[in-house]
């Protein structure tokens, strides 16, 4: 898995690799540090080839070896790829699920508790289709905690939370991390231009700066 591991408080961040538990590499590089170290999140399924692609994007913060520093672009990159979503498979193409609470009216369509994750907005959609046409995608390829790349080509889907839950509990929890997630999307967004650079000729990735 590919591990974000941080000194202090707004201090440099290690982008590594490791065949374990990135909380053992917390606890063995902690113990050659004189400053507190704290895990920030983690990819898991993630190989050496996406921490080399990850060294590449963050080269001009570069500080040492595998030593970044800090920034909002690296900060909010850890947050959306160690940020849980759904997503589901099909025909070999995994796909961003996103969840719906109710109706409005017909000139609405549907409503989305979760922002999209490709543009940060609520972006229209149909339940049940792959949709992407009115989506002003600004992050081309998110990738899941698992490892999962999924890409805004394939657009995503829209169903009903009522439908996959089957205690108000359980739609009740799920609907409050969808909330926080789309406060958080808006947080992260707010005072902030997008740009795009390729980093293999089959993909791209976000670059933020400050505006």
């Amino acid at each position: 898995m590919v591990y974000f591991i941080q000194q202090g408080d707004g201090g440099p961040i290690k982008i590594g690799y490791t065949s374990g538990l990135a909380e053992n590499r917390l606890l063995a590089l902690q113990t050659a540090n004189p400053y507190p170290l704290r895990l920030l999140g983690s990819i898991r399924n993630a190989g050496k080839k996406k921490e080399s692609e990850l060294h590449k994007l963050f080269e001009y913060s570069r500080l040492s070896g595998e030593w970044f520093e800090y920034s909002r672009e690296l900060d909010f990159y850890i947050r959306s790829a160690t940020n849980p979503f759904d997503y589901e498979k099909s025909g070999g193409t995994h796909i961003l699920l996103r969840w719906v609470d109710d109706y409005n009216t017909p000139e609405d369509g549907v409503r989305a508790t979760d922002r999209c994750l490709f543009c940060g907005d609520f972006c229209p959609g149909s339940l049940g289709q792959n949709n992407s046409r009115n989506c002003a995608v600004r992050f081309h390829e998110i990738t899941h905690e698992d490892g999962t790349g999924i890409v805004s080509l394939n657009g995503f889907y829209m169903k009903r939370r009522d439908e996959h839950f089957h205690t108000q509990e359980e739609i009740k929890k799920h609907k409050e991390f969808c909330e926080f997630r789309s406060a958080w999307i808006e947080g992260q967004l707010e005072g902030m231009t997008f740009d795009y650079y390729p980093i293999t000729p089959e993909s791209q990735s976000l670059r933020m700066r400050a505006a």
